[in-house]
């Protein structure tokens, strides 16, 4: 169940650095 929590934690880490990157990524090329 440990490992369970520990997966969801790291998932939810990386979503919520995606999620912060993406814009970086997407709206330069998108306003030029």
């Amino acid at each position: 169940m440990s490992v369970l929590i520990a997966f969801t934690t790291i998932v939810r880490k990386e979503v919520y650095r995606f999620i912060r990157i993406w814009p970086q990524t997407l709206l330069p090329p998108a306003i030029t």
